[in-house]
């Protein structure tokens, strides 16, 4: 009996490898969808700011190769992530106000003058370098806050220095819907006290007239009602003046404030887009 060569011993083993590898193929796919999907999911668990490394993970398990129902899910969270990803544009410009040379570093990373960059939502620190002088910056960048440009001019230590320019962080507080909404039953109450009163007074001056040694005529009762209601009237509009204005107070002073930046000098200029950025440091 002869035994098979090589040859045909080598074809076999090819043929019978063949159906395997498309099928392993297909698992290893599966599996790298199912580990970005986790890991989506865990990155908004422990890290909610991590929206570009989240992103990452959902492109991957939005791929065609994944099983539909991770796609679905992954592409509808896809799209919020990238809605909520933020953008800051570095410009910088010499004291005159013409855009100059210079270097620019966000958080460490080389980043082209004039272009938008995606981060993170908090906070970054912004390194500008030319002509021998430095500027830093931190810049607090919220989520969903697209296309913010910040303008920098490039000037001496010394004079930034003695001038003291820059930009600092201050709070106002931002008035809650629940506030206008208790200010404004307030002042409807404020009103009922107001006619109430107005009422009472002209009525008790009617029977005054009328009326002798507490003895009223039986003509004087509808103005006898009528005063009993402007008092009603003005206890109750009281009433509902006073908790309206407390409740107001109470949510606005309890609110968050909302940072804002503050300038102190022309040296610096912010140019805002949907949200808000802050600043801070010296130069």
């Amino acid at each position: 009996m002869m035994r098979p060569g090589w040859p045909t011993l080598l074809i076999g083993a090819l043929l019978g490898i063949a159906p395997i590898a498309p099928g392993t193929a297909q698992a290893s796919d599966e599996n790298a969808c199912s580990a970005a999907h986790v890991r989506a999911q865990v990155l908004k668990r422990d890290m909610p700011n991590r929206l570009l490394e989240r992103r990452v993970a959902l492109r991957t398990c939005s791929s065609d190769l994944c099983a539909p129902s991770i796609v679905d899910a992954c592409s509808a969270w896809l799209r919020e992530v990238e809605a909520n990803v933020p953008s800051l544009t570095v410009r910088v410009v010499d004291q005159r106000g013409v855009g100059t040379d210079a270097a620019v570093l966000i958080d460490g990373r080389m980043q082209v003058p004039g272009l938008p960059l995606e981060l993170d939502p908090g906070e970054h620190t912004i390194v500008v370098t030319g002509v021998g002088r430095e500027e830093s910056r931190s810049v607090l960048l919220r989520a969903g806050d697209k296309n913010h440009a910040m303008q920098i001019v490039l000037g001496s230590n010394s004079t930034a220095q003695a001038s003291g320019a820059g930009l600092k962080r201050s709070e106002r507080r931002r008035v809650p819907t629940g506030t206008w909404i208790s200010y404004g039953i307030g002042a409807v109450g404020l009103g009922s006290l107001l006619t109430g009163l107005l009422l009472a007074v002209s009525k008790e001056e009617q029977l005054a007239a009328e009326c002798h040694d507490d003895k009223c005529p039986s003509s004087s009762k509808d103005i006898v009602t009528a005063y009993h209601a402007g008092r009603i009237m003005a206890f109750a509009g009281g009433g509902v003046a006073l908790v309206g204005a407390v409740v107001g107070s109470v949510l606005l002073l309890t609110a968050d404030p909302d940072p804002i930046p503050q300038r102190q000098t022309a040296r610096i200029e912010l140019l805002f887009g949907a949200g808000q950025v802050a600043l801070k440091g010296a130069m």
